[in-house]
């Protein structure tokens, strides 16, 4: 999810007058610019997770990562398909989860 955020995010109505069509490198709250390599990583903030996925080579992966969000601009929002105001996934994967949510209340409330 966090590799669609960066390029989601300008596609939301309530950013854009904030935004103002400024680039995702421009973004001073957002992780996208140590990520894409202007600025180095806070020490909480791992960007090697994120950067894997598009090379083995940092240069690479960078380059890489950088064209996925500029394309993932064209892509619809992901925020369109979330359920249950909390869930992105596939019904399944939601039936899943909703089973561990159900179990775990239901051992909460059954303590002796």
């Amino acid at each position: 999810m966090s590799l669609r955020c960066h390029a989601k995010i300008l596609q939301q109505d309530f950013l854009k007058e904030y935004l103002n069509g400024r680039a995702a490198k421009d973004w001073p709250w957002s992780s996208y610019r140590a990520t894409a390599g202007p600025v180095e990583p806070a020490a909480f903030l791992n960007c090697r997770w994120i950067l894997s996925n598009f090379g083995k080579k940092k240069g690479e992966a960078i380059e890489r990562y950088r064209r996925f969000v500029s394309e993932g601009k064209k892509q619809p929002s992901p925020w369109a398909s979330l359920k249950n105001q909390i869930f992105l996934g596939s019904d399944n994967f939601i039936e899943k989860i909703q089973l561990m949510i159900d179990t775990d209340r239901i051992n909460r409330d059954s303590i002796d």
